[in-house]
This record gives structure tokens, C-alpha cells and sequence, in this order.
């Protein structure tokens, strides 16, 4: 794709033009800035890219790197594929069906009740989409749903064989056990007497181009993969992997998220080496700052650290974790575990011997260092009783580097509790203790320890209650709460006397109320982090801004962004959708609104920038536009429209809708 960039001045770089943009910094807002998390994955031949959508509703496209597009999808979606006929994807998930045209989702009609439905393939031979469903087997011709067979498989496991030149699924049909299935448009008949019948639910069936084989994938109960030739199965030993997703590519069959969220292997004979490394472990707990690094690090199966963009995981053995706390006095991170001591981080963990007095294991404890008496605190959680059911408690332990020693009182005592938040409070010399969910429901008092006593402050009913995070705002001087509200979070400080909404403001990943949260304050550039365990968002004064505006006309052509537009990203840029051939492409720093005759509106100002793409077979074309990692981007709006030659128009022009781009932290 060839693109050439002109202004009124001459040729010039595309970056100039993001420096003639206008200011118009959009509202804060909670902004995720990490990779994927954990969700179908499927390549996408139209634009060449992976794209997966998380269980977050995140939606990532691999061009080189995992980048964040802004639109939203399913969060529940576990079946995805891409029809290269209508220039789609399509997923499935429990609840949704749901279309992405490479600019926005959409929902999509089922045929029958969603939950009905178990899997989706694209039948590339005959152009259609086959989905399975306990209603039999349906197809989608681009128009509209028809039964083509009353029977379908009881299986998710379905792909596209191109050799055979049919959809095939793993699976049982009628009263068989596991067999291979191929399906011709008509009817499914067994391409195989039998199959392997002893596997795990979350494994996965995908064609690999390097042998011409089918591959069952992803076992991680007999920790096989399985390998179908035409004429019978072979086996072979795989390492554990969780949840992984098979996508066949022009180099080769891809299986995204077997050693982390967005790592990506490749089959290679018949192993499965690892060519990009995935940023974390699946669930993330400890956010705390490593003052060593001066990073924010977390812990779950590794150990991981954030260096503002992305995370990396490192490799340290990482023991079971409860969660980590700042040693303010020695400088280090230490963490948190029951029946063990505190493990000490200096790039590695340390554990010391099993001290004399030890707690036992507990969920969501309220942990915190205090560095005038020198102590760590674990307050509360949830513990198993004599029925093995997890119970609030309102135990505290306290370390004094030696041994745990057990506190626990009754009256002036707070009630047990669990998923607490909890912070040193350096003006008032003591560790402040909100919120949490108790024996009998949710907890919305305050209380304060001074190494001896505790001590309930106002006000005795907070606006906020249940499972919260705290830290201490050194800034305003102030312990404040975070409370996720599903699709925004609440931020309360308190002020000495009452708890004082501070702000509400929309997040870009979920953060359900019932949900365990954290906060850390990020080091460099003072924001608030939260992290819900499945993402990581940051509290951004300057949000990043995406919005379709107007309509265009003539022929279909529109604009998308390549990724969310942000100070110092390198994959900024607009994605074009229309017909093959040429497109111009104009940028301009201000909208407009100027009427060209049979219904076409040019909808840019003055035009700062203008380049000339060149539309592949598809119709498909991309600009990059990076921007640079300086401030004085922050803030900038552009616009974008874009035009092709045609003959039907009135104008002889087609135009596109206009694109806003905000470029935000």
C-alpha cells in the first residue's frame, strides 16, 4: 500500500500535521492500558491481523504488537471467526452474538436462542457461516439464517479444513462418542470411527497450513495434542497450557494465550515454541510499588512488572501469594502468604524459615505496613470452617520481622470482614481500615489503628460499602477509596471528618461492585492505577478519543482508528474501508460542514495534510500516523476524511463519515 503525503506547502512528514491540531482535551476518565487478557482469537485475511477480544469487552489487533482498538465488544465471547466474503468477524459468547466490521461491534441476529448455540466456523468453499446448535446446523449467506441440517454436533470444537474443503467438528453426534465430523452442506458424517474420547473441555480444534493436518490442542487433563492426517490420529506430549486459541495463518498455525494472555506460539512439527511472549499471568494481585525498580509489580503465578505500557513478566520463582505490601522504612516489597513469614524482593524472592507462630490460609485480606511501630498488618479475610466454607473474620496479625503475633478483641473491635481497603495514614500516624463485606452483607464504617486501639471514625455509615480498594493520596494528604460501580468507578478521600466523593468517572474495562480491586499510585507519573485483576487502568486527566461523525455518501467507504491514540504511540493511525484502487485521504485540524451538491458534504476544514493510498483487493488500506512521546501532543484533535472515485456518486466522488482522533495519555 502505497501512500503519499502533501500539504499546501510541500511533501512533509505525517507526523507534522498532529502539531497543527487543535487542543481539545477530552474528559478523565479510567483508561485501560495493558494488553489482552484472556478470550478467542482469529486472524483477520482481509487486513492481515490477529484480533482477539477479551474477557474485559477489550478489543486487540496484533500488527507487530497487541494494540488496543477503541470499541467495545462481548466480554462473555468464546467463539470467534472472520468472513473475508463480507469483511466481518463474528463472535459468539454465552449470552451474544455479536459482528465487527474493523470499526465497531454490533449485534448480530442468531438464529435461534444464543444459548442454544455452541460453535461457529466460516465454510470459505461456499461462502457461509455454519453455526451448531441444539436446533440442528444453520447457515448464514450473508443475508439471512436457514436450517441446513436438523442434527449438529454437541461440541465447540469446529474450524475450516481447506484441503477438504469442508467444516469439520470434534465432537459427538446422536449416540456417538468423540469422533471427527465433516459436514458438506447437507449432512455430517463421520470422518473418523472414532477419536480420542478422554480429554479437557477447554481444548481446541484448528487446521494447521504447515501439514495439512487438523489439531486437537490445549488438553490439559492428559496433556496430549492429537494430530488428524486424513486417514487416523496420532498423539503427541504437550506441555500444559490454559485456554489457548488456534488461528491459522499465511505463516503458519498460531495458538494465542498458551503461557499468558497474548503470548503467541507457532506449531512447528509438533511442538509449539513460544515466538512472542505474553505480558502477565492470567490473574494479577499485590500492586504495589518495587522501589528498587521503582515499578509497580503484582504477583500471581510469576511475578510482573509495569513500565508504564506494558507489563513484563519476570523470571523469578514466584511462591503463593496473598498479596504484597511496601516495607517504607527498608525500601523493599515484601509478600504476603499464610503459614510462611513474609518473603522479601530484591529482584528475586527470598523466603525465610517458617517462623514459630504462623495464620492460615485466607481470602481477601486487608494487608498494610506500618513503619512507625515497624510492622507488617494482615486484618481479616475469609477462613474455613469446620463445613469448609470460607467465613469472615477480624483477626489481625502483625509481623515484627521475627514472628506473627495474633490480636483480636471484641468490643471496640471492627466486625469481621473481608475485601477491606486499608492504608498507612502518615498524617494521622496510623493504618485506616473501610469498608468490606461482613457475615451478614456489606460494611460501610471507618476505623483507624494506632498499634494498640481501635478506633471507629466518622462518619459510621460511609456512601460506600462492600469490597473497595484504598491507598494514600500523598498529594492531598488524604486515605482514599476506590468503589467499582460495574462501568465506572467511584474515588472518595476523606477529609478528617467524612468520606468525600472526590469523583465518578467511566472505566474501560468493567469494575463490578462484588469484585476484589487495587489501587497503587504509579511512579513517574503520579497517576492512580486500579487494577481488577483481569486489567490494569489508569486514572487519566487527558482520556484518548475516538468518534464517527456525520455521514458520507456515494459508495461505502469509512474510516477506522489503527489503535487508541496516545502520547507515544507508535501505531497511530486510520484504517480505510471502501473499494480497491486509489483513496485520498485528508487530515485537517477543525471540522466543517460544506454542502458539494447530490447529497456530499465535505466535512474537514481547512485541509492540513492529505495522502494518497492505494486500496488493496479488499477494498482495505492503512496510514500510520505515530505520534510522539511529548506533552505537547497531549490533548491534540484531528480529523480525517476520505474520498474515492465513483461513478454512481452525483459528484462523481464517494466521501466517507468524518473520524475524530483525540489524542490522549
Amino acid at each position: 500500500m502505497a501512500a503519499t503525503s502533501t500539504t499546501r506547502s510541500g511533501l512533509v512528514p505525517a507526523l507534522a500535521l498532529l502539531c497543527c491540531g487543535a487542543a481539545v482535551a477530552q474528559a478523565p476518565r479510567w483508561e485501560r492500558v495493558d494488553g489482552p487478557g484472556r478470550g478467542p482469537v482469529v486472524y483477520d485475511v482481509t487486513r492481515n491481523r490477529l484480533v482477539a477480544v477479551d474477557q474485559q469487552g477489550s478489543t486487540f489487533e496484533w500488527t507487530g504488537a497487541w494494540n488496543r482498538v477503541p470499541v467495545t465488544g462481548p466480554t462473555d465471547a468464546f467463539a470467534i471467526v472472520h468472513d473475508p466474503v463480507h469483511r466481518t468477524t463474528i463472535a459468539l459468547g454465552n449470552t451474544s452474538l455479536s459482528i465487527y466490521d474493523g470499526t465497531a461491534w454490533s449485534p448480530f441476529a442468531a438464529p435461534v436462542a444464543i444459548a442454544a448455540m455452541s460453535a461457529l466456523a466460516f465454510d470459505a468453499q461456499r461462502g457461509r457461516l455454519v453455526a451448531l446448535t441444539t436446533a440442528g446446523t444453520w447457515e448464514h449467506d450473508g443475508s439471512a439464517w436457514n436450517q441446513t441440517a436438523p442434527v449438529a454436533p454437541a461440541t465447540r470444537l469446529l474450524t475450516y479444513d481447506p484441503v477438504r474443503q469442508r467444516v469439520v467438528a470434534f465432537g459427538s453426534l446422536g449416540a456417538s462418542g468423540l469422533v471427527l465430523l465433516a459436514y458438506d452442506g447437507v449432512a455430517w458424517s463421520p470422518l473418523s470411527p472414532t477419536g480420542p474420547q478422554s480429554g479437557s473441555f477447554d481444548r481446541t480444534l484448528g487446521f494447521d497450513p504447515g501439514s495439512n493436518n487438523l489439531i486437537l490442542h490445549g488438553d490439559n487433563s492428559t496433556y496430549v495434542d492429537w494430530e488428524w492426517n486424513g486417514a487416523g490420529w496420532s498423539s503427541f506430549a504437550a506441555l500444559p497450557v490454559l485456554h489457548p486459541s488456534l488461528c491459522a495463518t499465511p505463516v503458519g498455525l498460531l495458538s494465542v494465550g498458551d503461557n499468558a494472555p497474548g503470548s503467541i506460539s507457532i506449531r512447528v512439527g509438533t511442538q509449539w515454541p513460544e515466538v512472542i511472549a505474553g505480558e502477565r499471568a492470567d490473574a494479577l494481585r499485590g500492586l504495589a510499588v518495587d522501589l528498587l525498580a521503582n515499578r509497580i509489580t503484582a504477583v500471581g503465578l510469576t511475578t510482573a512488572q509495569w513500565d508504564g505500557s506494558r507489563w513484563h513478566t519476570l523470571p523469578a520463582a514466584t511462591p503463593f501469594l496473598l498479596t504484597t505490601v511496601v516495607d517504607t522504612l527498608r525500601g523493599r516489597l515484601l509478600g504476603i502468604a499464610s503459614s510462611a513469614a513474609p518473603a522479601a524482593w530484591n529482584g528475586a524472592w527470598n523466603t525465610a524459615p517458617t517462623p514459630a507462630t504462623t495464620f492460615s490460609f485466607r481470602q481477601g485480606p486487608s494487608c498494610a505496613f506500618d513503619p512507625v511501630r515497624d510492622r507488617v498488618l494482615v486484618f481479616g479475610g475469609s477462613v474455613p470452617n469446620s463445613s469448609f466454607q470460607f467465613v469472615p473474620t477480624n483477626e489481625l496479625w502483625s509481623w515484627d520481622g521475627l514472628d506473627w503475633t495474633l490480636a483480636q478483641g471484641t468490643v471496640g473491635w471492627p466486625a469481621p470482614r473481608r475485601n477491606a481497603g486499608i492504608a498507612f495514614d502518615p498524617v494521622r500516624q496510623a493504618v485506616v481500615l473501610a469498608a468490606g463485606v461482613g457475615i451478614s452483607g456489606d460494611l460501610a464504617d471507618t476505623w483507624q489503628w494506632n498499634g494498640s486501639t481501635w478506633t471507629q471514625l466518622t462518619p459510621a455509615s460511609a456512601t460506600f460499602a462492600g469490597v473497595v480498594a484504598m491507598v494514600f493520596d500523598p498529594v492531598a494528604a488524604q486515605p482514599v477509596v476506590a468503589k467499582g460501580r460495574g462501568a465506572s468507578v467511584d474515588l472518595y478521600a476523606h477529609d478528617g471528618v467524612n468520606w468525600v466523593l472526590r469523583s465518578s468517572l467511566a472505566a474501560e474495562a468493567p469494575v463490578p461492585p462484588l469484585n476484589n480491586i487495587e489501587l497503587a499510585f504509579e511512579p513517574g507519573t503520579g497517576r492512580m492505577l486500579l487494577s481488577n485483576g483481569a486489567a490494569l487502568l489508569r486514572l487519566s486527566a487527558v482520556s484518548s478519543h475516538v468518534e464517527v461523525q456525520a455521514a458520507g455518501c456515494g459508495a461505502p467507504i469509512r474510516l477506522g482508528a489503527r489503535a487508541v491514540p496516545r502520547v507515544g504511540a507508535p501505531a497511530t493511525g486510520i484504517d480505510v474501508y471502501g473499494a480497491p484502487g486509489p483513496a485520498l485521504l485528508g487530515i485537517s485540524s477543525s471540522p466543517a460542514n460544506v454542502a458539494l451538491g447530490g447529497g456530499c458534504t465535505l466535512l474537514l476544514g481547512t485541509i492540513d495534510l492529505s495522502m494518497l493510498l492505494t486500496a488493496d483487493s479488499n477494498g482495505f488500506a492503512t496510514q500510520l500516523l505515530p505520534v510522539p512521546a511529548l506533552p505537547a501532543f497531549l490533548g491534540l484533535t484531528v480529523y480525517a476524511q476520505a474520498g474515492q472515485l465513483d461513478a454512481a456518486s452525483p459528484i462523481g466522488i464517494a466521501l466517507s463519515p468524518r473520524l475524530l482522533l483525540s489524542i490522549g495519555e
